[in-house]
């Protein structure tokens, strides 16, 4: 059977417009011009909204190059192609794109660029830090590896700057967080303290049980049994009980939870 050569046709248009849409370069809002260093923009989002350093990184990083532009001093970028790829032909056929900072950039950068705040941020999380050799926030420089299809992408940035318009904007809304109070300001609890014999009282009931099991039956029953023998064995070892009313509510819910566990 010979195959339609229209459909081909078509499908071949198909794949060179994907192929075009690929190579368009994205086009991002401008940069205002007003630059801040790292640990500038940092302190900004702590103050704005309320947060400590590790918080005001991941926000940073979330927002970073689509919503708040970023550049840098300098920056250098190696690539190393994955064992199974022929590396002559994988840098012979390579175009190389160096525009990660610019706000016309072509997919590869972009993908490379926030791939590089995803690592800073998963870092900052406490999470995989294997791709970062160091990210210092004080001075703006950073080193770390993008994992790629293909290949494994080594960023090297001093002096990350970012958009201070931008970035105060984007946190504008943000309310702040009150923080909680301290422990010896709460409120203190109401009601009767629980009996200090609370705990004597819950290690002999888990003894009875282990030592001869719970009584049979269904609501109620078998409850004021119980209840007599753990007082009875309590006081053989010269402890107090609770009273018969503190302590029938938790001996009604032990008994029903131990006899739904049979069905």
């Amino acid at each position: 059977m010979k195959p339609d050569k229209h459909k081909l046709a078509a499908f071949s248009a198909e794949i060179d417009s994907f192929v075009a849409e690929l190579k368009r370069p994205i086009v991002l809002e401008p940069a205002s011009g007003d630059w801040v260093p790292a640990r500038e923009a940092k302190a900004i989002v702590q103050k704005i909204c309320g947060v400590g350093s590790d918080d005001a990184i991941r926000a940073i990083c979330r927002r970073a190059v689509i919503i708040i532009p970023v550049q840098a001093l300098t920056w250098g970028r190696s690539e190393d192609p994955h064992d199974y790829i022929n590396r002559f032909d994988y840098f012979r056929d390579r175009e190389t794109d160096l525009s990660h900072f610019h706000r016309t950039i072509f997919r590869t950068a972009f993908s490379e660029i926030c791939g590089f705040f995803e690592v800073l941020e998963t870092a900052s999380q406490g999470g995989d830090c294997s791709g970062v050799e160091h990210a210092n926030w004080q001075t703006g420089d950073f080193k770390l590896t993008v994992e790629r299809d293909f290949s494994d992408v080594t960023l090297t940035i001093v002096g990350l700057q970012f958009d201070k318009v931008a970035l105060t904007q984007s946190f504008a809304g943000v309310v702040q967080t009150p923080a909680p109070e301290p422990l010896e300001r709460a409120s203190p609890r109401k009601g009767r303290p629980p009996s200090p014999a609370w705990p004597d009282w819950i290690a002999e009931l888990v003894a009875y049980i282990h030592e001869h099991g719970f009584p049979a039956g269904e609501g109620s029953q078998g409850q004021e049994a119980l209840i007599t023998a753990i007082a009875d064995r309590l006081a053989e070892r010269g402890l107090e009980s609770p009273s018969r009313a503190t302590v029938q509510a938790a001996a009604r819910s032990v008994l029903d939870r131990l006899r739904s566990l049979e069905g």
